[in-house]
């Protein structure tokens, strides 16, 4: 437990206020998956001008300066606390996120365990409440089932 509170508190404040609220939830969730890589990242912001609410453009250029102080331990959290605020957005926007998500994650024509992680937890919480779909049903109640699978995973993880 103090671990993880000390792994929340570390998170840079500009992105945890931004998780909260709509705008900034989508915003935190593109500079989460813009890539490392500068000709990439150039395709990736030039979607989201082209495809993106401008203000949430704006606010995903205002954050990436903090991107550097975010850990891949960081990632998953932060990704739980933007959750609730996208619930928020209209089926409209949540289309539109949904579209551009996909598109951040294709564009270096390749898929990290991050991209993958994070589309899933994006279709397991966000597709059942736009899409009127039951979510899906918990198969393990424990991990004793999965420790074969949990010690193939890698350390430096996500």
């Amino acid at each position: 437990m103090a671990y993880a509170a000390a792994l929340i508190a570390a998170i840079p404040e500009a992105m945890t206020e931004s998780a909260r609220e709509s705008f900034g939830a989508r915003a935190v969730i593109y500079g989460l998956l813009l890539d490392d890589d500068p000709a990439v990242r150039h395709r990736q912001l030039n979607r989201l001008e082209e495809h993106a609410d401008p203000a949430v453009f704006r606010e995903t250029q205002k954050l990436i300066g903090n991107q550097n102080d975010v850990t891949p331990e960081m990632r998953i959290p932060l990704i739980e606390m933007a959750l609730p605020a996208l619930r928020q957005l209209s089926p409209t926007q949540y289309h539109s996120f949904r579209d551009n998500v996909h598109q951040l994650i294709k564009e270096d024509e390749e898929i990290s365990h991050f991209e993958y992680v994070l589309h899933r937890m994006l279709l397991n919480h966000l597709a059942p409440h736009f899409h009127d779909r039951k979510p899906p049903a918990v198969r393990y109640r424990s991990l004793e089932p999965l420790l074969v699978d949990c010690g193939v995973l890698p350390r430096n993880g996500l």
